[in-house]
Formats: structure tokens, sequence, C-alpha cells
């Protein structure tokens, strides 16, 4: 789940486009699930689409979502 978002939409992306995605995580939370990451949107022709950070939540291992 997505906490806080801060992305940058640097160009167009069209119907067909192959768009890969790259994310990084940046930081763990030292007592809480929670991560910040950074994700880079690239089309095929290195055009960086989409750049930023988030902070999300991570579901703790062997918790089942409500």
């Amino acid at each position: 789940m997505f906490l806080r978002v801060a992305w940058n939409f640097l160009a167009p992306v069209r119907h067909g486009d192959d768009i890969p995605a790259q994310v990084e995580v940046l930081q763990l939370h030292a007592t809480k699930p929670i991560v910040r990451i950074r994700t880079t949107l690239t089309t095929s022709d290195g055009i960086v689409v989409l750049d930023g950070d988030a902070h999300v939540y991570r579901m703790p291992v062997g918790r089942s979502p409500a």
C-alpha cells in the first residue's frame, strides 16, 4: 500500500510503448513495516517518463491482509 508518493511525470507514454520499470529500495524503517523506494520508468528508447520516490507499507511475513 502506498502511503506517500512523489513521482515526476517527465514525458508522455503512448499506446503500444514498452515501459520497463526499475524499483530501488532506498530505506527500511527500523521499527515499522515501511519502505522508501525510488521508481523509474524508461521507454525502450531510453527516455525517462517517470521518476520519483514513495513510502510503501509492506505486509509483515506470515500475515494475511485483512
